[in-house]
């Protein structure tokens, strides 16, 4: 700071005080500042602050102004607190205590020299700029580099420079004035460098005086007298007027804040630019850094920027901010209206526009906001410090429209696509006070701009085009409301639209302030006024509802419909051309309004109270529910039953009301291994013998098992342990059956069963139980396992040997005998046999012992065959009795139930009913083979999997 025994008070500068803003206190100019050469200077408030000198604090008022060094203590200050200045010392005291002071040229005595960084050569009588580096840098920032004279003698001239040391290369500015090319080795002392005690930027343009001049010369309508107010007016203030494109003014009443709350910073990547404009954007970037407008940014958020042209073919720099304007929390503080803002200047005659330079940067930027203003050019990352009349000509008349807009309505080419269609009626009703029945004249153009509209000029079109662009040039003067005279409101309305014209009486005659106009009601109700009139149940109640109610004799020709819509007269009423039924409760406390629906509109309804998002797919009682709220027709019940039932998407996810479910088909065998099982259980956690399947092998008629661990389901394995374990011990069975597993039907299995001769079966498809003894048998094995497998479960395949033993060795449910003697004719002997002993049997010789077992063999088959027959009549009629006896005939559409699970998604979420398939041919009475298209193939399904299709698609309706 400066001590200036000079100065009557303690000033501040200006941009230093705005960081003390929360103690600023603005003031008027009150207090009158000349400096030394004469000048005035504007107080621009004043502050109460705590100024440390020394060791100690000092409160003291400080009054703020556009002064140059950043604080000057004056007398006011040196009094106050009792300071002495020293000058012979250098130094100032108060209290016992020496404070020393400094001047500028003792503190940046010292000069230092700049040396050639490398060999350059200058040609003859010419100027470049060279490298240089400062040789003691650090002992001051900026300098101005002149040149030494022993550079002069040799015919070589530098040019001073203000240059920044921090940089690691000065530019150095040669001139040779000699015939001869000069060589300047490195290392040469090539200029010298002075410090800087302060830098100040002065914007260049034209002076105060100079822009004053040109202002009043543009003032040609007033007379000399308002030309001399209008000159005090403007020399009072004249620091207010921008005066050069760099003169941009400061507000610092309020800080911009941007308030993104806790959302994380949006990095968006830079956007090509041509060349040209590459080096257009870098200018303006320094330009702005300059004028102190932009500085470095090393934030995380970047935005791009865009370049457009002005009118005047001068560049307008632009930031894209829409990504941050959407996470921005808006400010709600509410902005006057247009048409308001008109309305207010009723009895004015002189009017004055506000147009601010650079009005957005004008308004500092929060620091801690700044970066979120950052935006990048491709060459670097900038922030913003600073955030960067309206189509109508107003008189003492009245508002008319502007002219240069207009223009633009009139010249505007016939639109050939929606875009351009909305942009001109965009346009157009930004004038629509000016235009009379606007809305009706418009209203072909504004049919085009709908949604499920086909975009089709007609003649109607044209005809509306140009009625507006006529109506728009020659719009009358309106003129501006008086609150002290009545206002004149004519209103009409049909079924086309409303309209209004408000006036006063202004003189002898009545003036407009403005036309207003709509389309017709709420949108949609034309629409629906026009399908009750087309329906034949509710027209002749619609035509009559203006009158008195008909008598039965006349309603007796029409519609079934149409008469229980006459039953209803008292509670229907007409609202807005539209037909209403009124439905009130029994206890009358509540009532709503049920528009009557033709039933042309019905499945639109429908689809919106039951098929749309908000409808749900419920039920018939919650969409009929849903729907009788709102509305009424004939039947209605009816329709929402068929309707629902009838829906597609509620029968792929929730299936059809009535199942079908076939007879049981029975097979019986009556010889051992004549049909046999087999299928594959697992996985299970890999054994230390590397097992980790069960191959499940049964015999139909004996209930012999065999379970036999495997590594893997390859085919190959499967028939391998097919061959080893049962045929090489039991023979080749009659038939095999198995599910419809890729190991079962490979080419290899099949290929083995043609070779031995087997009949091949399978299950047809998500049909377990056309396999179901080999699936109880799995159950049976998985709760033995459980029980004695170890905590890890990888020993579990060393448990399968006794199990084995276990089952076959007991009795089955339905032969009543045990598989070992089905098979063998006898017991199989126990470890309980050898522990508690059993007694022996008589020996006998080999023929008795055949003799016996054949005669036991058979008995004991003939027992298992009786007992498999009433066991398979007693599961058939249980069985049977839950069956539906549907059958389907070739050409029904049928739904199938195929649960599907796929990878990353929620069974729970997926739709298990698939449809419509076509009945292809019947193969039995419980199989069929279906196909979903001609093209598709064909499927061979279980009648259990199949319901009749009766779902209808309603979009096509």
């Amino acid at each position: 700071m400066l001590v200036d025994t000079g100065a009557n008070v303690t000033l501040l500068r200006t941009d230093l005080a705005q960081k003390l803003k929360e103690q600023l206190i603005y003031t008027g100019p009150n207090i009158s500042l000349k400096t030394a050469t004469g000048e005035k200077t504007e107080i621009r408030g004043k502050l109460d602050a705590s100024i440390e000198c020394g060791s100690r604090k000092f409160h003291h008022r400080i009054y703020v102004a556009d002064v140059t060094d950043p604080c000057i203590l004056g007398l006011d200050f040196l009094k106050k607190f009792n300071f002495t200045v020293d000058l012979e010392k250098n130094e100032i005291r108060t209290g016992g205590e020496e404070i020393p002071l400094f001047s500028a040229s003792v503190q940046h005595s010292k000069s230092c020299s700049v040396l050639v960084k490398k060999r350059t050569i200058i040609p003859a009588r010419s100027e470049c700029l060279i490298q240089g580096i400062p040789e003691a840098p650090g002992q001051f920032r900026y300098a101005v580099t002149d040149f030494p004279s022993q550079v002069s003698q040799k015919g070589v001239l530098v040019a001073a420079t203000l240059v920044d040391l921090e940089m690691e290369v000065i530019p150095v500015r040669v001139l040779n004035l000699n015939n001869k090319p000069k060589i300047l080795n490195k290392g040469d002392v090539i200029a010298t460098c002075e410090p800087v005690v302060d830098i100040v930027a002065r914007p260049q343009g034209f002076s105060g005086a100079q822009h004053l001049q040109s202002t009043l010369e543009n003032l040609q309508i007033l007379n000399e007298e308002q030309r001399i107010g209008v000159r005090k007016l403007l020399n009072e203030f004249q620091d207010l007027f921008s005066i050069c494109d760099a003169d941009v003014g400061r507000c610092n009443m309020t800080q911009h804040r941007i308030n993104t709350g806790d959302h994380p910073p949006i990095k968006q990547y830079p956007r090509r630019l041509p060349l040209a404009r590459k080096e257009e954007a870098e200018h303006l970037v320094k330009e702005m850094v300059g004028n102190g407008i932009l500085e470095e940014s090393s934030g995380p958020w970047a935005s791009p920027i865009v370049l457009l042209k002005k009118k005047d073919g001068s560049t307008r720099f632009c930031v894209d901010y829409r990504k941050l304007n959407e996470i921005t929390k808006k400010d709600s503080y509410p902005l006057p209206r247009i048409d308001d803002t008109l309305d207010a200047l009723n009895g004015s005659q002189w009017f004055t526009t506000l147009d601010l330079k650079s009005g957005y940067w004008q308004v500092e930027v929060r620091p801690e906001d700044r970066e979120k203003t950052a935006f990048t050019t491709g060459q670097g990352l900038w922030q913003f410090k600073e955030v960067t009349y309206l189509g109508h000509v107003i008189s003492a008349e009245g508002v008319k429209t502007d002219p240069g807009k207009i223009k633009a309505v009139v010249d505007w080419p016939r639109p050939d696509k929606i875009h351009d269609l909305r942009s001109f009626l965009g346009l157009c009703t930004y004038y629509r006070r000016f235009v009379k029945n606007f809305s009706t004249i418009a209203r072909p153009l504004h049919k085009l701009t709908e949604a499920k509209s086909n975009f089709n000029w007609t003649d109607e079109c044209e005809k509306s085009f140009n009625s507006l662009k006529q109506a728009l040039t020659s719009s009358p003067i309106l003129t501006y409301p008086r609150t002290d005279k009545d206002f004149i409101l004519d209103t009409d309305a049909s079924n086309e639209g409303i309209g209004a014209v408000l006036s006063q009486n202004t003189g002898n005659e009545e003036r407009v302030i403005a036309y207003t106009s709509a389309r017709a009601w709420i949108p949609g109700l034309r629409e629906i006024q026009k399908a009750q009139l087309e329906d034949p149940a509710i027209k002749p109640i619609l035509e009559k509802k203006l009158a008195e109610r008909p008598s039965w004799q006349e309603i007796a020709p029409e519609s079934p419909a149409t008469k229980r819509y006459w039953a209803l007269w008292d509670s229907l009423h007409l609202k807005d051309g539209v037909l209403y039924r009124k439905w009130e409760s029994d206890d009358g406390n509540s009532c709503r309004w049920q528009l009557i629906l033709p039933k042309s509109r019905i499945p639109e309804v429908l689809r919106e109270t039951h098929d749309s998002i908000s409808g749900g797919h419920f039920g018939v009682m919650k969409t009929l529910s849903k729907t009788r709220e709102r509305f009424y027709w004939d039947r209605l019940r009816a329709d929402v039953e068929n309707w629902c039932r009838e829906c597609h998407a509620c029968g792929a996810r929730k299936g059809p009301k009535t199942r079908t479910k076939g007879r049981l088909q029975r097979y019986n065998v009556g010889a051992p291994f004549e049909r046999m099982a087999l299928d594959i259980l697992g996985p299970f956690p890999v054994t230390t013998k590397g097992n980790r399947y069960v191959l499940v092998l049964m015999d139909y008629f004996t209930k012999w098992p065999e379970a036999i661990p495997i590594p893997d389901q390859e085919a190959s394995t499967v028939a391998e342990e097919l061959v080893r374990s049962w045929i090489s011990c039991y023979g080749v069975p009659m038939i095999l059956h198995s599910d419809q597993g890729t190991n079962f039907n490979s080419a290899l299995f099949t290929k083995l069963c043609e070779l031995l001769g087997i009949l091949k079966t399978r299950t047809t498809a998500l049909h377990p139980e056309s396999d179901g003894m080999v699936e109880r048998f799995n159950r049976t094995i998985l709760n033995h396992l459980s029980l004695f497998v170890s905590r890890n479960q990888t020993d579990w395949d060393t448990h399968l040997p006794l199990f084995l033993l276990a089952y076959r060795s007991a009795e089955h449910e339905v032969t009543g005998l045990t598989p070992a003697e089905m098979l063998f004719g006898r017991t199989l002997r126990l470890p309980c046999d050898i522990l508690f002993g059993r007694p022996s049997e008589t020996p006998s010789s080999p023929n008795e012992y055949m003799k016996n077992l054949e005669a036991r063999l058979e008995s004991v088959h003939a027992f298992a065959r009786e007992r498999i027959k009433l066991a398979s009549e007693r599961m058939k009629t249980r069985y049977d009795s839950r069956a539906t006896h549907h059958h389907f005939k070739e050409g029904d559409l049928v739904w199938m139930y195929n649960p599907k699970r796929r990878r990353g998604l929620s069974p729970k979420l997926q739709q298990n009913w698939e449809g419509p398939y076509t009945v292809v041919k019947k193969l039995n009475d419980v199989v069929y083979r279906v196909q979903r298209s001609p093209n598709a193939k064909p499927k061979v399904i279980h009648i259990n999997r199949l319901a009749p299709y009766r779902a209808t698609d309603h979009n096509s309706i």
